[in-house]
C-alpha cells in the first residue's frame, strides 16, 4: 500500500514538474556494511628473525588494507609480516556501505625454546581451551573455559593429540581440578587423565572429569560464562626440535571433545570446542 502511494505521488509530480526524488523503481535498501569476521596472526608471538602470518574473513567489502606498512590487500586473505618489536596490526574493509576495522598483536621476543600455544580466536567455542598465565617456557598450562554463554552439564570428555617426543604429561600432577566448579551440592568430581603409550588412543591425551554422583538425585551443573571446568599442565620433553603439536583446526580423526547431561547426551559436541595451535617454538 505504502509503495503505491510513493509511486502515484510522484506520477502527480511528474505531471505538474516537481519531480526531483521521484524515481519510478521507488526506494532502494542502503548498501550493508563491511563485517570482519576474524583477524588472527600464527602464530602470534614470533621469535626476532621470524616471520608470522595474518589472516582475515571479511564480507561486503570493495577495498582492504593493513597498517604498519602492509599496505593494500585487496582479494587476498593472508599477508606474511615479519616485525622487529611488538606490533599490533590493524585491518580496515571499505565498502559502499561504510568501514570496519579489527586488530590482532604480534609479539617479538629473543629466541629461546619453548612450548608455544595460541588461543582459539576470542569469542569462538562453548568450550574453549587457552594458555593459563602461569605458563613458562617449559611448562604449559591449559585451561577448559565455558565461553560466553553459561552451560549446564555433568562431565566433560576430551582427547587431545600429544607427542611423547616433544611433550610430557604428568597424570598424577598434569590435571588440575577448578573443585569451587566441580565440587557443587556436595557432589565432589571423579576425574582421570593419561596418555597412552599403545593402543587405539596411543599418543592421545585422554581426559575424563565429571560430578561424581552420590544419589540419584544428583543433577547436572551450572556452569557460568567464563569459569574454568579444569586446567592441563604439559612439559616440554627435553629440548626436542622445534614443530608442530597440533592445530586445533587439524586435530585428527581421534579427537574427541564433548560436555554431556546427567543423561548421557552432548549438550557440546566437536564442533562447539574451540582448540587453539601447540608448536615447539624458538
Amino acid at each position: 500500500m505504502i509503495a503505491r502511494i510513493v509511486r502515484r505521488t510522484c506520477a502527480l509530480a511528474l505531471g505538474l514538474g516537481l519531480a526531483a526524488g521521484c524515481s519510478g523503481g521507488g526506494t532502494s535498501s542502503p548498501a550493508p556494511p563491511p563485517v570482519i569476521s576474524s583477524f588472527t596472526a600464527q602464530p602470534v608471538s614470533i621469535p626476532s628473525g621470524r616471520s608470522s602470518t595474518l589472516s582475515w574473513t571479511v564480507t561486503n567489502a570493495t577495498s582492504l588494507s593493513i597498517d604498519q606498512g602492509v599496505g593494500d590487500v585487496t582479494g587476498r586473505t593472508t599477508a606474511t609480516v615479519s616485525p622487529t618489536i611488538d606490533t599490533t596490526y590493524t585491518l580496515t574493509a571499505t565498502g559502499a556501505g561504510g568501514s570496519a576495522t579489527r586488530s590482532t598483536p604480534v609479539t617479538v621476543h629473543a629466541p629461546l625454546l619453548h612450548l608455544q600455544y595460541d588461543d582459539p580466536s576470542a569469542g569462538v567455542g562453548k568450550l574453549r581451551l587457552v594458555r593459563n598465565s602461569s605458563s613458562t617456557a617449559t611448562h604449559l598450562v591449559l585451561d577448559l573455559q565455558v565461553g560466553a554463554n553459561a552451560l549446564t552439564g555433568f562431565g566433560v570428555a576430551l582427547t587431545l593429540p600429544l607427542d611423547p617426543a616433544k611433550v610430557a604429561f604428568n597424570p598424577g600432577t598434569g590435571l588440575i581440578l577448578n573443585a569451587s566448579v566441580l565440587d557443587a551440592g556436595n557432589s565432589p568430581a571423579t576425574a582421570a587423565a593419561r596418555l597412552p603409550a599403545s593402543g587405539p588412543l596411543q599418543n592421545m591425551l585422554v581426559v575424563g572429569v565429571a560430578r561424581k554422583k552420590l544419589s540419584a538425585t544428583d543433577g547436572d551443573l551450572a556452569f557460568a560464562a567464563g569459569a574454568t571446568v579444569f586446567s592441563l599442565g604439559i612439559d616440554m620433553n627435553g629440548a626436542p626440535p622445534e614443530g608442530v603439536i597440533f592445530t586445533g583446526t587439524s586435530l585428527g580423526a581421534k579427537f574427541r571433545a564433548a560436555m554431556l547431561n546427567k543423561a548421557g547426551a552432548e549438550v557440546v559436541s566437536n564442533a562447539d570446542v574451540a582448540i587453539g595451535n601447540l608448536s615447539v617454538s624458538l
